[in-house]
Formats: C-alpha cells, sequence, structure tokens
C-alpha cells in the first residue's frame, strides 16, 4: 500500500512537470530540489529524459551541473557522469556563453580530486581559451596554480596564480582574492628562502584588504592568514619561537569564538612542528593530541614524532614513527625494510612530502649504524636516499619550468652528497659515482642534447622556438631590471602569454612528431664502468660533492678519485678549514705578490688546499706525471687547481707535475663531445679595443692579441667599431676557433662587452655556434652564480649551451698585457698540431719558466681554464715540424747501421 502511495505522487509530479512549459525544466527541478543529495537522483533522472525528449537540452544542462555539484562529496564518480552530460548536451550555439564555463569548471573542480589532472586541465585551458567569464578565467588560471604546485613545478604555479590574481585584483574581488592570496603564499613558502621576503608581502597584502575596508575577512579565512604568518616564523631563515607561538595561539583562540572546529587540528600539527624545531619538551603534548584527535594529520604527526625521538635519540622509537608515517602516506607496510616500486614511486599522491619521509627515514638509519655499527642500517638508508632520488625524478618529469627544476636539483644536492658519505662506508663505489654526477649540469646536458634534436625538426618550427625562447629570456631578465611596478606588471603578462605559447608549441611537436621524444634528466648519465673503460694509464678524473645537510646545516665535502687501476672515494673533513682556506687562497692571488707577506700568505693556503683537496697518500703517488681532469663543486669551482702548491717549495706549483682540465661532469662531457659540429671558417676573432658605454676602460693590448692569433691561423677579425654584438651573432656561428678579448661582468646578469653594447648572457641561449674551440679572454667569465646540484651559471655555460665543444674562460680578472702573452704561446701550440690542453699546459709553463719571480704570481697565469673537451687537435703538425722529424729518424736509422755494421766487423776479426 505504501508503495503505491509513493507511485501515485511520482506519477502526479511527473504529470505536474510534463505539462508545464519545456523552458520551465530547470525552474521546477530548482521548486522541486530540497537539500535530500543523492536520493533526489530518480526524480533527476526523470527530469532530464523529459528534457531530451522535448529536445531542451539547456535546462537538461543545467539540471545535471547543478545535481552534481550537490552530490560531489558524497558521490563524485557520480557527480562526474552528470557533469559530463552536462557538457555534452548543451547547445553548440552557446558553448561560449558564461554558464557552459561553470559547467566546465564544476567538472574540471571534479576531475582534479580525483587526480585526472590531464582532463581537468583541459576544460580549465578551454575556459581561458573561450574568454567570456572573467571570473571563471581567473579561477581557471588559480585552479592551474594549484595543480602544479602539487607537481612540484612551483615557479610555473606562481607565474599562473599571479595571473589569475591579475584578473581578480581588476574585478575588485577581494574575496576569491584572499583565497588566491593564500594559495600563492604557499608557492612562495615552496619555493625556499629565496622567495620569504615575497611570502610575507603576499601576508601583509591580504590584512591590508581588510585594515583599508576593502572586505571583512571571514574567522575561516583570517584562521588561514594566522596559519600563515606562523608558519613564517616557523622557517629556519625567519625563526622567530615567540612570533610563531602567539599566532598559533591567537589562532585557536579565534577558532573557538567562531566555533570552527575543523582547524584545530591543522594547528596542533604544527605546534608540534614549531616545538620540534626548538627542541621543546611540550611537542610531545601536541603530537599525541593531533594523534589522538585528528587522524587525518597521522602522517605528519607520525614524522613529527619521528624527529622528537632522533633529536632524543630514541632511534628505535624514532624508526617505528617514521615508518607509521609512511604507510599512512603510501600504503607500504609497516616494516623496516619494505621500500616502493618505481611504479608506486610515481602513482604517489604527495610525491613532495613522501620525499621528505624518505630523507628523514635515512637519517635515522644512518644514525642507528652510529650506535650499533651495523652496515645494514646503513644499507637501508642508503635504500631510502635511492626511493627519495625516484621521487625527485619524477618530479622533476612533470616541470617545465627551468627555476623549478633548479630549486628540485638544489633539494637533491644535500641528498647525493649524504648517499656518497654512506656508499663510501658501504665501498659502493658505482653508486657513489652515480650520486657525484647526479648532482652537476644535468639541466644543461640535457638541453644541449635537445637543442641539437631539434636540428631534426622543420624550419619553420625550429625558428618559432628559438624567436620564442629569445623573447621569454629577454624579458626575464628585463624584468629584473624594471623598477616601475605598472611596467614591470605589464611585461610579466607579455612574459606570462609568451610562455604559454612556447608550451603550445613543445606540447605540438610532441603531438606531431612522436620520434621527438623528450629524454629525462637521468637519461644522460654515464656509468663508472664506462668511464674506466676510456682511460688510459695517463689521464685520471677527481670529482667532487659539496652539500649542506638540509637537517642541521652541516656541510659535508667528498671527492673520487679514478684512474684505469684505481678508485677510491676519500672525505674532506675539515669544511670549515677548507672554506678559509679558499678564501685566504683567492684573496692571496687576487692581486700580484707585492710583499713577502703576500708570498707567505699564497704558499700557506695553496699548499693546505692541495692536502685537503688530495689528502690520500694513495691517491697522490697515483696522480703522478697524469692528466687529470677535475670535476669541482661548490666553491671549488673558483679554485684554479693547478695554482695549488704540492710541497714547501713556493714555485712547486701542481701544473708542473699534472696537466689539468675541467668539466661540469663526465656525463656533460660525453654528451657534448658527441655533437657533431662542421665548420666553414677557421678562425674569428673580437677585439673592441674600446667602448661607447658605462665609461669601460679601453683595451689597448687586445689588439695586439687578436693580431697575433690572425698571423698564426687564418680567419676574419673584428677589431675596434667593427667589433659589434650583432657581427658576433651573425659572423661567427660557423668559426671552428672564436676569440673575444674584452670585458665581461660576473654579476646575477653576467654579459660580455663589444664596441657598441653588452651581450647578455641570456642572449648566448638563443644563439648557435658550432666552435671547437671558444676562448673568453675576458674578466670572471667562469665565475657566476652558484646553483647547488647543477653549478656555476656562468659565461662558460652559456657558450657550452650555445654549442662549443670547448672553452677557455676566466675565474678572476686578468691583466691584459700577461694575457696575450699566454694567448700567443697557446695559439702557437695549437697550430703546431698540441692538443688544447697540452697547448694552454706549455703555454703557462712558458710564462712561468720565462718570467722573474715578481711576474710568476698566479694571478697572472692561472685565472685562465680550460673546461670541456680537451684531447682533440685542432690542426695537423706543422711541415716543418714533420720534416724534422722524418729527418731524425732517418739519422737516427743509419747509426744504427752503422754501429750493428762495426759490430760485425769487429766480431770477425776477433
Amino acid at each position: 500500500m505504501k508503495l503505491l502511495q509513493i507511485i501515485c505522487v511520482w506519477l502526479c509530479v511527473l504529470f505536474y512537470i510534463n505539462n508545464a512549459q519545456s523552458q520551465n525544466y530547470f525552474e521546477n527541478y530548482n521548486k522541486l530540489y530540497t537539500d535530500q543529495g543523492y536520493t533526489f537522483k530518480t526524480k533527476v533522472d526523470s527530469l532530464l529524459t523529459l528534457c531530451e525528449s522535448s529536445k531542451n537540452f539547456e535546462d537538461y544542462s543545467n539540471i545535471a551541473s547543478h545535481f552534481s555539484s550537490k552530490i560531489y562529496k558524497s558521490h563524485l564518480e557520480e557527480a562526474i557522469k552528470y557533469g559530463e552530460l552536462a557538457l555534452e548536451k548543451y547547445p553548440a550555439s552557446k558553448v561560449k556563453d558564461s554558464i557552459y564555463a561553470t559547467f566546465r569548471f564544476r567538472l574540471g573542480f571534479f576531475y582534479s580530486v580525483t587526480k585526472e589532472y590531464e582532463k581537468s586541465n583541459k576544460l580549465y585551458l578551454d575556459i581561458i581559451e573561450a574568454g567570456i567569464d572573467q571570473a571563471r578565467i581567473a579561477q581557471s588560471y588559480s585552479r592551474l596554480g594549484l595543480y602544479y604546485n602539487v607537481i612540484g613545478d612551483y615557479y610555473k604555479a606562481e607565474d599562473y596564480f599571479k595571473k589569475g590574481i591579475s584578473i581578480l585584483e581588476e574585478r575588485q574581488d577581494y574575496s576569491k582574492l584572499i583565497n588566491n592570496y593564500n594559495n600563492l603564499y604557499l608557492v612562495y613558502s615552496n619555493q625556499g628562502s629565496k622567495a620569504r621576503l615575497k611570502s610575507k608581502q603576499i601576508l601583509d597584502r591580504m590584512l591590508a584588504l581588510e585594515s583599508d575596508g576593502f572586505i571583512t575577512i571571514k574567522p575561516s579565512r583570517k584562521s588561514d592568514i594566522y596559519t600563515r604568518y606562523a608558519d613564517y616564523y616557523t622557517r629556519t631563515e625567519t625563526l622567530d619561537f615567540e612570533k610563531a607561538r602567539d599566532y598559533h595561539f591567537k589562532n585557536l583562540a579565534l577558532l573557538k569564538r567562531a566555533h570552527i572546529l575543523d582547524k584545530k587540528c591543522t594547528i596542533y600539527a604544527n605546534l608540534s612542528d614549531l616545538y620540534n624545531i626548538a627542541k621543546k619538551d611540550s611537542v610531545y603534548y601536541y603530537i599525541q593530541k593531533t594523534l589522538k584527535s585528528c587522524p587525518e594529520n597521522a602522517a605528519i604527526s607520525n614524522h613529527h614524532l619521528s624527529q622528537y625521538y632522533r633529536y632524543r635519540t630514541d632511534l628505535d622509537n624514532a624508526l617505528t614513527a617514521i615508518q607509521a608515517s609512511l604507510t599512512i602516506s603510501t600504503g607500504i607496510k609497516n616494516t623496516k625494510t619494505t621500500m616502493l616500486s618505481g611504479t608506486a614511486l610515481e602513482q604517489t599522491k604527495n610525491k613532495n612530502y613522501v620525499f621528505t619521509a624518505f630523507v628523514e627515514k635515512a637519517y635515522v638509519l644512518e644514525q642507528l649504524y652510529q650506535v650499533h655499527k651495523d652496515t645494514d642500517y646503513l644499507s637501508l638508508a642508503l635504500e631510502n636516499i635511492l626511493m627519495a632520488d625516484t621521487l625527485i625524478d619524477h618530479i622533476l618529469e612533470e616541470s617545465s619550468d627551468e627555476r623549478s627544476q633548479l630549486h628540485w636539483r638544489d633539494k637533491g644536492s644535500s641528498l647525493y652528497t649524504q648517499g656518497v658519505g654512506i656508499c663510501k662506508l658501504l665501498n659502493q663505489l658505482d653508486t657513489a659515482f652515480y650520486f657525484i654526477e647526479k648532482n652537476k649540469a644535468l639541466i644543461l646536458t640535457s638541453g644541449i642534447t635537445t637543442k641539437v634534436k631539434n636540428k631534426q625538426l622543420p624550419d619553420a618550427i625550429q625558428k618559432r622556438e628559438r624567436d620564442l625562447k629569445k623573447e621569454i629570456l629577454h624579458l626575464e631578465t628585463t624584468i629584473t631590471q624594471t623598477e616601475n611596478i605598472t611596467l614591470q606588471k605589464e611585461k610579466q603578462e607579455t612574459l606570462f602569454n609568451l610562455k604559454i605559447a612556447y608550451q603550445d608549441l613543445t606540447d605540438s611537436i610532441d603531438t606531431n612528431f612522436p620520434w621527438y621524444s623528450k629524454s629525462t634528466l637521468k637519461d644522460h648519465l654515464t656509468t663508472i664502468n664506462e668511464v674506466k673503460s676510456n682511460l688510459n694509464d695517463h689521464n685520471a678524473i677527481i670529482s667532487y660533492i659539496w652539500g649542506i645537510n638540509q637537517e642541521d646545516q652541516k656541510e659535508s665535502v667528498y671527492g673520487m678519485y679514478i684512474d684505469a687501476t684505481l678508485t677510491d672515494i676519500f672525505e674532506v673533513k675539515t669544511v670549515d678549514a677548507l672554506k678559509k682556506h679558499i678564501s685566504q687562497y683567492r684573496t692571496s692571488i687576487s692581486k700580484p705578490f707585492q710583499t713577502t707577506n703576500d708570498q707567505k700568505n699564497y704558499q700557506a693556503s695553496a699548499q693546505a688546499l692541495f692536502n685537503n683537496l688530495i689528502p690520500s697518500k694513495t691517491i697522490k703517488e697515483a696522480i703522478q706525471n697524469k692528466e687529470l681532469l677535475i670535476i669541482p663543486d661548490g666553491e671549488l669551482q673558483y679554485v684554479p687547481f693547478e695554482s695549488l702548491l704540492v710541497s714547501n717549495d713556493p714555485t712547486d706549483y701542481f701544473i708542473k707535475s699534472n696537466q689539468i682540465n675541467y668539466s661540469y661532469s663526465v656525463s656533460f662531457s660525453k654528451s657534448n663531445e658527441a655533437i657533431q659540429r662542421t665548420n666553414t671558417n677557421e678562425f674569428t676573432g673580437f677585439a673592441p679595443i674600446t667602448f661607447s658605454y658605462d665609461n669601460l676602460p679601453a683595451l689597448t693590448k687586445s689588439n695586439i692579441e687578436i693580431s697575433a692569433i690572425k698571423s698564426r691561423i687564418d680567419g676574419i677579425t673584428f677589431i675596434e667599431k667593427d667589433a659589434t654584438k650583432e657581427n658576433f651573432l651573425t659572423r661567427s656561428n660557423t668559426s671552428k676557433i672564436i676569440h673575444l678579448a674584452t670585458h665581461a661582468d660576473a654579476s646575477s646578469n653576467p654579459w660580455i662587452a663589444f664596441s657598441d653594447t653588452k651581450l647578455q648572457a641570456h642572449e648566448l641561449y638563443s644563439y648557435q655556434n658550432n666552435a671547437e674551440l671558444v676562448v673568453l679572454s675576458a674578466c670572471n667569465t667562469s665565475v657566476g652564480d652558484i646553483f647547488s646540484g647543477e653549478g656555476v651559471m656562468s659565461l662558460a655555460r652559456g657558450f657550452f649551451y650555445a654549442g662549443a665543444n670547448t672553452v677557455v674562460s676566466s675565474l678572476w680578472e686578468t691583466n691584459d698585457k700577461m694575457t696575450a702573452e699566454i694567448m700567443d704561446s697557446f695559439y702557437s701550440y695549437i697550430k703546431e698540431g698540441a692538443s688544447k690542453s697540452d697547448a694552454l699546459h706549455l703555454a703557462k709553463l712558458d710564462y712561468i719558466n720565462t718570467s722573474d719571480l715578481s711576474k710568476q704570481s698566479p694571478y697572472y697565469w692561472a685565472p685562465c681554464i680550460l673546461i670541456g673537451e680537451a684531447d682533440a687537435t685542432l690542426y695537423s703538425s706543422s711541415p716543418i715540424s714533420n720534416y724534422i722529424l722524418i729527418l731524425i729518424g732517418i739519422m737516427l736509422i743509419i747509426f744504427i747501421l752503422y754501429i750493428k755494421r762495426k759490430k760485425i766487423f769487429f766480431l770477425g776479426n776477433k
């Protein structure tokens, strides 16, 4: 009977609806709909059937989309189904209106909840492309910003949030602005110490909106702001325990007054983090409070508990806690040994957090080894480091912005240094070499490989790619130099649009050219066995890694020596002393020796550095008379090893016993040397001499330097007014040798001076050459900002990206007269058939051996170093030299025959 009543009521409803005019279906839906949620599904389906039968697809889509928004929290899959139906049925003539934008946005949000980012991002981009509803466009930019923040592409996330925020600011939509400022703060927080100032400014801007009367911030939003302030004062660089604690307590009081309960868990978790950092005993109270009351925060609370136990050397409990955290975050079993597969790691939702958990677990296991001396703990620690490394690989694969890639390369640097230390204890040489190589120049190596691959694309696409990249790099540099805020915003808008265009281009290349598959950074790594197979008895490699432990800020430096028969890892145990010696050393060689005291200071630091950097007696013996490839890291990238002293003799320079060259990594050298280079011109030289801007002093010796080279090698020279930037960019790209005798600067925006204007470093990244050798006879061309895990952002690096095989560059301000002498000798040896390495080595020795004691200071001869391919010859031996060798050979044969004949005659007589 009851069922019959329900059917009758429902038939009445259907009769009422069916008799209504078709344009009122959605209106009728609104009248009938109550907060029944999913139980209303049957009525919705009937309404949709009626809409479809009457071909009222506009109401159909409105009903389906509205209903999806009401049920997504409890029935997400069904919500997606209705959201898809709303888009499918909506009239094609109206797909560009604001209602359709709302449908897209809702469905995009549902997809993002299920992590179907490819689908959600496409819908957000469709909204942006349609360009109809500015509010939805702003929200779409912000949703894309959230996506890039989740995958670790923090700088692209910043770009998208800023774009959305600029629209909201123009619309004066202050409510949504507060939400987006909050999200932008999280991005800045993830970017690390370099973005600390910007993160504080964003917080102040939010409160200023309220104090200036633009908006009254709701308690829930103000709670988020207080949480961000507390986070700001919890960070290492801005740590202020009192302020952070006060904001947390202020927040709790706010939530109590507003009767908001769901945010307390986050505050308790953050308090436990703060008290952990401050080493306060009350941290345990907040951890337990969070564990008991807030199961959704269990992963982070167990992480904090692990830190709590580790700080108090209760390592077994620390290990149990961090493993519990990983179990919750990843679903792996709660054991001390179970690891995740590569696929499982790739599918991990919060890669950033899981990365930090693996790092924490490695710390705990390493400390357990220190207590128990059981190498099983070290093996487990190494497994966790490799897991964290794999997570970084996945994050880097998803990050297309180089700034984000550099961020994660920096994160990896301390991890790889810790890994090398563990490998040293376990004597795992191949893995140690992997970490050392992983820590250097992978972005550069990948960029060079991609640039070579681009040459196989159609000319029009190549040109479009070059032009876009050139404009992007130019604007990025211009923005940093622009002080006018309005003008800066305009340029940022243009820059953002260019980046979107560049991303669209690269996406279309992937789609239209299946053979063009992007290689991962890891694909470019070489192995220790490959390296050893290419070494002979006369070659050796010393590669360094210098990292900072993010937990205690302790610095570690390791080196690895490799030759054909010996491989060894060593540690530089006194890093503070090393840094002191480097500082003293660079000070002492920054100018010529003028006093005995200058000489003594240099001698003490140069000998101490040699013993610091090559501490093993075994290695000191092994390197005797070998050609050394030095791969420096950290501050060692500013040290010319050939000027170190190997004994108490103040002139016993390292260069006298060893030929020394440099590289960014072995993997970089392998990839770069494999590139095929063709040249139509032997030599192109530039000597501006005088400059029409910035009061740059004249370089009167540079003309002599270029002319001397021209007398030995045929080619083109550009002197005085002809040495323009345009001539360099258009006339040097087919030369075997490029020589620049000019001024340069190694500031945050490095440049090279030409007669008419400066060439900015970023311009090298859209310039192409095929040079076997580039000589930068200018000041500080190997100097620049150091990015941990990647290297020095110098002018030399820019020339490698542009196509050079070898670069001779400088580590400090050079003396133009002495440099000209060394360069003349260098090219003399090059022309006679010496290798690039031999030529520079011999030229420096010639200078040392022919100069009086006052001119032997390394200040004069040590700044120029050779980076990259070293052993190739650019010219065969000169004909005269060949004739002399042939004549000597003939005379030697005649002499041997004469001796033999005499001996036979003498024996016969006897």
